[in-house]
């Protein structure tokens, strides 16, 4: 963060200075095509030396073990575990795709067991879209990046000096996105396709005039800018509130989470609320809010509060399905207090649920231990066992586990 801030600062100095004391176009030129073969060298280094390109060609290419043999960090593993689940989809269907934003259905189905967890990103942009959208999909994302390039090559020398320094300071950018792509999810976050758009319309409108005049002319973008003040207001107004919905539900989640370390609850449950109504789609804003009401059950049996945690996990069951952590959390509830439900599960209904969580999550090692606790209070005491035993041999320290080794004398 300080250093893309460092850099967002220096390069604002540098567009300024260019502006300021009227640079040289030919040395402008000059320094994007070193600064671009610098970047570009350096990224080719580096994926040589993890053997990116050998192991891609393969037809089974297996990329954790190539950063586990390279030496990389934990989240670096991570990613190469993630970009070969997504290479092994492409490689079924390269043309035409999975389908658009199916990639997490495929990260939970064969994830490492290392490492359990959800994600909907592949944290590389041009493989999750050559893989949800296939190679036609691709194509036409790298036409973008290529046609303003381009351009800007083609017509550079007919603009003036502001408009010149505007598209080279757009190329950099571009560049900083496309690159940053391979190792992450610039082209989903909302604010930055807004601000990627916003760096394609600038350059288009300066190109299309451009193109317009033949060439004759030169031209300045601060002549095309829209100027009723009215009409920017309302058209930023409708393109941020949406925008920041994600924004004030996380800092009204973070407001009652602090309510709640201070034992303010009562303060804090209108707060989950407001949490839940700017981002309904937030499966934990739900889970959070029913734990609150579970802990009191305890030792205050009010049936309305297990039949209001009881919806609360429903509905962030609804919400997002793919997590699993609501609908394990309502089998807890319905396996523990039965009797403060009005519609209590059955225990082949709660073993059912665990189950579909443990289909998603099946490394999990609390889901597991909440699945054999499940069978064994259900009547299924050779089942839990058995279970039980599978899944220490597989992950030999675990801890929910080994609590429940202990607490069952094996």
């Amino acid at each position: 963060g300080y250093i893309a801030f460092l850099a967002g600062i220096l390069g604002a100095m540098f567009i300024y200075l260019v502006l300021k004391f009227h640079v040289d176009t030919q040395k402008l030129k000059k320094l994007f095509v070193v600064m671009t073969i610098i970047g570009g060298s350096y990224s080719v280094i580096e994926v040589y030396n993890l053997k990116y390109k050998d192991t891609f060609a393969q037809s089974n290419a297996d990329f954790t073990k190539v950063i586990r043999e390279a030496g990389m960090v934990e989240s670096t593993r991570h990613r190469f575990m993630l970009y070969n689940i997504a290479w092994q989809q492409i490689k079924q269907n390269p043309i035409l795709g999975k389908g658009y934003y199916t990639y997490q259905y495929y990260q939970l189905r064969d994830q490492d067991k290392q490492y359990p967890g959800a994600t909907r990103f592949v944290h590389n942009d041009y493989l999750q879209i050559w893989m949800e959208t296939g190679i036609f999909g691709l194509i036409f994302l790298c036409m973008i990046f290529c046609s303003f390039f381009y351009l800007l090559f083609r017509y550079i020398e007919n603009f003036n000096q502001e408009n010149k320094v505007i598209l080279y300071a757009t190329g950099v950018t571009l560049v900083s996105i496309y690159t940053h792509a391979l190792g992450d999810f610039v082209f989903y976050p909302p604010v930055l396709l807004m601000l990627f758009g916003g760096y394609l319309g600038i350059s288009n409108q300066i190109f299309g005039e451009q193109i317009k005049s033949n060439c004759n002319s030169t031209l300045s973008i601060k002549y095309t800018i829209v100027r009723p003040v009215i009409i920017k207001f309302l058209f930023i107004m409708i393109i941020i509130t949406p925008l920041s919905y994600p924004v004030i539900a996380q800092f009204m989640f973070d407001a009652a989470n602090r309510r709640v370390n201070k034992l303010h609850i009562d303060k804090a449950l209108p707060l989950y609320e407001l949490a839940r109504r700017f981002a309904p789609y937030e499966p934990e804003y739900y889970r959070y809010e029913a734990a609150l009401f579970m802990e009191s059950l305890d030792k205050m049996k009010f049936r309305e509060t297990a039949d209001r945690a009881d919806n609360l996990l429903k509905s962030g069951n609804e919400a997002n399905p793919f997590q699993g952590k609501n609908l394990l959390t309502r089998a807890i509830l319905h396996r523990d207090y039965p009797e403060l439900l009005d519609k209590p599960a059955d225990c082949e209904t709660i073993i059912g649920w665990i189950k579909a969580v443990l289909s998603w999550h099946p490394h999990d090692t609390y889901v597991q231990a909440e699945f054999v606790k499940t069978l064994n209070q259900c009547g299924y005491e050779n089942m839990a066992r058995q279970k039980l035993t599978e899944w220490n041999k597989e992950y030999p320290n675990a801890k929910p586990l080994q609590a429940l080794l202990t607490e069952y004398g094996l």
